[in-house]
């Protein structure tokens, strides 16, 4: 398999080019999203962790292709019709933004798993957080500014999928805090929840620890759950970064090997 290098950071492989513009052959499909991973050979403990991630999502990516469209691409492989392109407003993700501009036009996205992308995801934790925070910051206001797509009476199943997918997912700091509380409240009340408050804590534990403590994200599951926590934290502060009217408008990549 050979790639070459789009950007500093971004690998494709060499016949993802005509992958992505195979779905075009459909005139129904406006965008086409690729997929992305990470390249075990050069990533450290944040990288194996994000290249977790980036399984599931794909997966997910598959499962809504199979439901009639994805939700949305990202930036590092995908293509969207030319007519479809208008400029992007300053604060926005544009990735996102692009992509389901083609949906409010009446076209879908598609998924293209031929067209591949790596990434290189740099070690440096504080780094990657300041990104992921910025990252969810501007998603959030291109969700914003489209509301009205999460509509089902308006776009069908699409609606759902955007709301679940782009929405409910960022509300997941809010879930696991409101998780953690009421099993600290209930560990009285029996072995199971004693049981489940105490493995939170543990892993909190453990990834605070290995935030500070580098060398402990080679242990098992220590590193998924320290990039597992930072995750949460970085959406959580990325959509109160939106509503303290914080306005990112510079895209700055970190994702080196550092």
């Amino acid at each position: 398999m050979s790639w070459y290098s789009r950007t500093p950071t971004v690998s494709w492989r060499r016949a993802a080019l005509a992958a992505l513009a195979e779905p075009f052959g459909d005139p129904q499909v406006g965008g086409v999203c690729g997929r992305i991973g990470i390249n075990p050979a050069t990533a450290g403990s944040i990288g194996r962790a994000e290249g977790l991630f980036w399984r599931y999502d794909q997966a997910l990516k598959a499962a809504e292709a199979r439901l009639g469209g994805v939700v949305s691409a990202q930036g590092s492989i995908y293509a969207v019709r030319r007519h479809l392109c208008a400029p992007v407003p300053p604060g926005v993700s544009d990735d996102f933004i692009m992509s389901v501009r083609a949906v409010a036009q009446g076209y879908r996205l598609a998924f293209a798993p031929g067209a591949q992308a790596h990434e290189e995801v740099t070690e440096r934790a504080a780094d990657e957080m300041a990104r992921r925070i910025r990252s969810t910051e501007m998603g959030w206001r291109g969700l914003m500014s489209v509301k009205g797509l999460m509509n089902p009476f308006r776009t069908g199943l699409y609606g759902w999928q955007l709301f679940s997918h782009k929405f409910l997912r960022r509300m997941m700091p809010l879930f696991l805090l409101l998780m953690l509380i009421g099993s600290l409240v209930l560990s009285g009340q029996g072995w199971f929840y004693a049981a489940f408050a105490v493995l939170q804590v543990a892993g909190y534990g453990a990834a605070l620890a290995a935030w500070f403590i580098p060398p402990l994200r080679r242990l098992p599951l220590v590193g998924k759950a320290m990039f597992f926590v930072m995750t949460n934290i970085a959406m959580a502060l990325g959509v109160l970064n939106y509503w303290r009217g914080v306005r990112s408008s510079l895209w700055q990549p970190v994702r080196d090997k550092g």
